[in-house]
């Protein structure tokens, strides 16, 4: 049986809980709808986290509307576990990763 361990948890350390500070990926893609991505990039930005814009490869993705995005990291260069969190926007993205390995 696994038992919870407050020792593992990042909401038993002193200080403030909450997003401040951490470390999220916004995945994107060529489908990925670039209105919803930027709204969600302000948001985490006011809360006071650290997002990044995390596509199959650096630089520019032409998303279904504007404005126009910028990978600045790649599945390749930024595994997983360096990130707090993750979000996943509409525009048909998840069908494009899902055939992608990484």
């Amino acid at each position: 049986m696994v038992t919870g361990s407050p020792a593992l948890s990042q909401l038993s350390m002193p200080g403030e809980v909450g997003i401040a500070s951490r470390k999220i990926a916004t995945l994107i893609a060529d489908e990925v709808n670039a209105q919803t991505v930027s709204r969600i990039q302000q948001a985490l930005l006011d809360a006071g986290a650290v997002p990044r814009l995390v596509g199959q490869r650096l630089g520019p993705v032409s998303g279904q509307r504007k404005p126009a995005l910028d990978a600045d990291a790649s599945l390749e260069n930024s595994p997983a576990h360096l990130f707090d969190g993750v979000m996943v926007p509409d525009g048909g993205l998840a069908n494009t990763l899902a055939n992608d390995g990484r």
